[in-house]
């Protein structure tokens, strides 16, 4: 059963006032920004780390099977066969990203837009150059696509290069099919590029949907390809750190295993790997209620927004539980009415509904807002309402 947990004064930066207040400046704002969601994770993580912390000693942990763990998930969840020898067990996501580019020194990085701004942040650490690969949008369809004239004449600029994908892709949640897929891989081996793929929201991908992990693709291309998943999102456990990278290529994986275990990174803490342990072997069932309940969420919004606030164009998602607003029209309204305020601080102060701002995801997205409906319907239509209300009170 989905159920929403109130996460008031629980030391979650979602709803920490300050961080609010620098978001939006409304320290009362509710929040809909941070990509982890209001609900519930599943009663086995759940057991599991209080039976661990009722042992009352929390000392060096040693598991056993977690990346087989991973490997019967990716299975189940998928229909995809690994081996261990695919594999490596670490810490997260982002670090991970970050060591991969470590260890391929010189290349450019290419990243699709919007973005993450992680990506960004790393590659610019690592003194890369970057190339903007701006997604196509259609205004009218309400939808992001990939531009492969773009990628190619990206591509084809001098210089080694690594493209920094992310399936299904954040914050639009769209869920790229196999034929884009092949698309994109086809460029990228013509001019030797290698991909790292972040599919961290793979598993919530709608029932309505499929997802194909690009370790598929580029296996059948022989393209080299390092894809990065984790259990944080899924099971709503992002603040238990682990994560599992897929390899294509056996001389990286060991330049990777080589690299934790000389900066001591490669060590799983007690907590992550008990909670990560107990969702892949019992959540299943719990994600396929999950998914089918923020494919529900999703069609709520677009309802609502199409009928009742025509002003927001929703960017559909095909995935997880966040997404893109087009607020196009509003910042016109606000515009036209003299009114010097962003969208997110116009929504966070006049309709008490903080999002993150569309420019933390590249520049030319000050149209958008990220908007997370992980949480339960009740406090969607509440901010959809005041955000109504909001956009029915600028002057015309």
């Amino acid at each position: 059963m989905v159920e929403r947990i109130e996460r008031s004064n629980t030391n979650s930066v979602k709803y920490n006032p300050k961080a609010i207040e620098n978001l939006c400046g409304n320290p009362n704002a509710e929040p809909f920004w941070v990509a982890d969601m209001d609900l519930a994770s599943p009663n086995a993580a759940n057991e599991a780390l209080v039976a661990t912390a009722q042992l009352g000693l929390y000392g060096y942990p040693a598991f056993d099977g977690l990346d087989q763990a991973f490997i019967d998930w990716v299975r189940m969840r998928h229909s995809c066969t690994l081996s261990k020898t695919d594999v490596v067990v670490s810490p997260g996501i982002l670090a991970s990203i970050a060591v991969m580019t470590e260890l391929l020194p010189g290349k450019d990085v290419i990243i699709p837009r919007p973005a993450y701004k992680p990506f960004v942040d790393i590659a610019r650490n690592h003194g890369r150059r970057i190339h903007d690969w701006p997604l196509s949008y259609d205004r009218e369809e309400g939808r992001f696509d990939l531009d492969f004239a773009a990628l190619e004449e990206i591509a084809s600029r001098p210089g080694s290069k690594i493209l920094y994908f992310c399936s299904p892709h954040n914050p639009s949640g769209r869920v790229w099919n196999r034929a884009e897929l092949e698309k994109t891989a086809e460029i990228c081996k013509k001019y030797d590029i290698v991909v790292f793929s972040d599919e961290i929201h793979c598993d919530l991908t709608f029932p309505s949907q499929h997802h194909t992990p690009f370790f598929e693709v580029a296996r059948e291309m022989d393209l080299e390809c390092i894809v990065f998943m984790a259990p944080s999102k899924t099971f709503n456990i992002a603040g238990e750190h682990f994560s599992a990278t897929v390899f294509t290529d056996l001389s990286t994986r060991e330049a990777f295993s080589t690299y934790l275990e000389k900066m001591r990174m490669g060590e799983i803490s007690l907590f992550s790997g008990t909670a990560a342990l107990a969702c892949y072997k019992h959540g299943y069932n719990w994600l396929m209620e999950l998914t089918a309940y923020l494919e529900d969420n999703a069609k709520l919004i677009g309802d609502f927004l199409k009928t009742q606030l025509p002003q927001v164009r929703f960017i559909m998602p095909q995935a997880s539980f966040v997404t893109f607003l087009d607020c196009s029209q509003v910042r016109t309204m606000l515009q036209n009415a003299g009114k010097d305020i962003d969208l997110v601080h116009f929504f966070g102060k006049e309709a008490s509904v903080a999002m993150n701002a569309g420019p933390w995801f590249g520049e030319g997205y000050e149209d958008f807002l990220r908007f997370n409906y992980g949480t339960d319907k009740n406090h969607i239509l509440e901010a959809l309402k005041r955000m109504k209300k909001a956009v029915e009170g600028i002057p015309s």
